[in-house]
């Protein structure tokens, strides 16, 4: 039962960092009605193999100031208390506040450095408190007063280490309290506390042979032994600059815990001449984007000077004392912090404060919270303008919110605060290149597209375009193969009805049998290339498509498959999507899994290869099943108004 409770003791970190916060010393500082701390700052340093170390600075008011060196004993205390009417605090004092021992007592102590202590071990004797020229405190060590015994050794008043009675008392553990009264002091203190953590110097590296440095073996043997082992050292590469982080620093971070800590804050009023402040930016950012911030070039001095114009009750103060009235607002986090920073910061308003507003609060900090998506955005489609994308960007950015609402305890949603509610379809398209890549058309420039293009259709093109816009905007399937040769507008009807339904935000992919046709559409691509057909479809019965793919999502939103030069395609490509349609959107009911397709091409321009094995004509799309499927067919007439929409005389279209 005692190993279990060694083994509790040693393993719950957590619970150490809770009982060690430095919370608990300050509400015991606040116990204290008679003294106010106005002013307090620590930090919180990690020993390798020990707990959490906290430095603290205290500044007391004025009127509680120390005067004369007689009043610090009322605080601090650097002798052993009275075993007899103390019992508790000796067993403290001279468990956790004796240093060493060391000097006379033990030269080999690890304090120890050419023959003397490095934190001046032991104290000398003094029968009273005083100050010395350099501003330092010479505590009161009494030569008469009680003693202790440490490591056999009897150890009197000038090993114990400064500490205060009522803290000692309370917490019974090592609480070292100094008094700090000069300015070079508290400089020191200032600078050790930030000082950061402590870095080594060490090499990792195998151990050798024992056999070699053996003394058995001769000398000659030895020395080819010896040179055979050495290696040179690249420095460069072994180099390491790494961070170790023991289970208290641990459990310390993960309850977010503050590693510092001031109180009040500290803002910098900066002073420059006009137009000579400094500039904060970001290493990416160009000189048009930094001069085009107005928040990163204003400083609390302009502040000043805008506020005093517009508000003539500050009149009476100055620079230095305005702050003490008034609050330095600069746009708040929105300058300097992170997108996810400023996401995370929204969430916490909005369940921990009372936010009258929280409309408004949205409104002011939406374009900032969704920066990194749209550089992300910039990087993942290059070829597209990111405004075109600012509803996809919208949408993803409340649906990250509503997670982190939903996440929290209790759990809230953007609907509860009145605030808009992400879309289920624009869920997780961020993360989804080929969506991305099809949902970011600007969208304003393809309606004006379709509005020059619909009036010049002819009677044979509009037939088609009014069959295949009606079925999609009554939810129905269309399978649809526009025979037509070169000349008869396929293109152009193709571009039509493509910018008709990317304007309505709908998924059209556009696809060819060969890259030169695929050209021709607008942000076409090849078939194998988009639907990953196999090279060889002798050994495959279906196309690489698997469900939960970024492919598969994007086959699950498509609309339409506009498929240019179906008849250069084998007919086992079609037979092949469609199989791959039906599992993927789980649906063996309908052709291509209910999605419409449109075939356009020319059967006159199918060449006659084929393997001599095989009978000419098999492995067309006419022989195929598919074909079959489709409920229309419907031919094309030459077109020569139409000539001028055609990048070349000669595409096939």
């Amino acid at each position: 039962m005692e190993a279990l409770k060694e083994s509790y003791k040693r393993n719950n970190h957590a619970c150490f960092a809770r009982i060690l916060h430095p919370l608990h010393i300050y509400s015991a500082l606040k116990d204290d009605k008679t003294k106010k701390y106005p002013l307090d700052l620590y930090t919180i340093e990690f020993q390798k193999r020990g707990l959490p170390h906290c430095h603290m600075l205290l500044w007391v008011s004025a009127k509680d100031r120390i005067k004369i060196a007689s009043d610090v004993d009322n605080y601090i205390t650097a002798e052993l208390p009275d075993p007899v009417n103390e019992p508790d605090l000796y067993n403290t004092i001279t468990t956790c506040m004796i240093h060493g021992p060391c000097g006379p007592l033990n030269q080999k102590a690890a304090c120890m450095k050419e023959g003397k202590c490095k934190k001046h071990f032991p104290k000398p004797f003094l029968d009273a408190t005083f100050f010395d020229t350099d501003g330092y405190v010479r505590y009161k060590h009494s030569s008469t007063a009680h003693h202790t015994t440490q490591f056999g050794q009897i150890v009197d008043n000038g090993y114990v280490v400064p500490y205060n009675k009522r803290l000692c008392s309370r917490f019974r553990t090592h609480i070292n309290v100094e008094y700090c009264g000069w300015s070079m002091l508290i400089k020191y203190l200032f600078k050790y506390i930030s000082k950061g953590a402590d870095c080594v110097k060490c090499t990792i590296q195998k151990q050798g042979n024992a056999d070699v440095a053996s003394s058995s073996v001769s000398t000659a043997a030895h020395e080819r032994a010896t040179n055979h082992d050495c290696r040179p050292i690249n420095e460069v590469h072994n180099y390491l600059d790494g961070r170790y982080i023991c289970p208290h620093e641990a459990a310390w971070r993960i309850l977010d815990f503050h590693i510092h800590h001031r109180y009040p804050p500290v803002q910098v009023l900066t002073v420059h001449e006009e137009n000579m402040q400094q500039l904060v930016f970001n290493g990416d950012s160009s000189i048009p984007e930094v001069l085009s911030n107005s928040y990163a070039s204003t400083t609390t001095l302009l502040g000043w000077f805008e506020s005093s114009s517009r508000d003539p009750q500050g009149h009476d103060l100055t620079y230095l004392d305005y702050p003490k009235n008034y609050k330095w607002d600069k746009s708040k986090a929105a300058t300097w912090a992170t997108a996810s920073q400023l996401r995370s910061l929204f969430c916490h308003l909005l369940l921990l404060c009372e936010v009258s507003n929280p409309f408004l609060l949205w409104n002011t900090a939406c374009d900032r919270m969704k920066d990194d998506y749209l550089h992300s955005l910039s990087a993942e489609v290059p070829d597209k303008a990111v405004t075109s994308m600012a509803g996809i960007v919208e949408q993803q950015l409340l649906h990250d919110l509503d997670d982190m609402l939903r996440s929290a305890v209790p759990s809230k949603s953007m609907r509860d605060f009145g605030l808009p509610v992400p879309s289920v379809d624009v869920t997780g398209v961020l993360r989804n290149r080929l969506l991305l890549e099809e949902m970011s058309y600007d969208k304003e420039r393809l309606r004006k597209q379709h509005s020059d293009l619909l009036p010049k259709l002819n009677r044979h093109q509009r037939l088609v375009y009014n069959n295949v816009i009606s079925s999609i905007e009554n939810n129905k399937q269309v399978l649809i193969f526009v025979y037509g040769h070169g000349g008869t507008g396929k293109t152009f009807l193709w571009t039509t009805i493509l910018s008709y339904l990317r304007s309505m935000g709908k998924i059209a992919l556009a696809v060819a049998a060969f890259g030169i046709a695929s050209l021709l559409l607008p942000f076409g691509t090849t078939a194998h290339s988009r639907f990953k057909l196999p090279i060889d479809l002798n050994n495959k019965k279906s196309c690489d498509i698997k469900k939960r793919t970024f492919l598969g999502d994007l086959l699950q939103r498509t609309t339409l498959i506009l498929w240019g030069e179906a008849p250069m395609s084998d007919r086992r490509c079609f037979e092949y999507l469609d199989c791959s349609c039906r599992d993927v959107l789980d649906c063996d009911k309908k052709p291509f899994g209910g999605i419409s397709v449109l075939l356009g091409g020319d059967f006159r321009q199918t060449l006659p290869v084929a393997l001599i094995d095989f009978v000419y004509g098999d492995d067309t799309l006419n022989q195929s099943t598919a074909v079959g499927l489709f409920t229309s067919l419907q031919s094309m007439e030459q077109v020569q108004g139409q000539k001028k929409e055609k990048k070349t005389e000669h595409t096939g279209a």
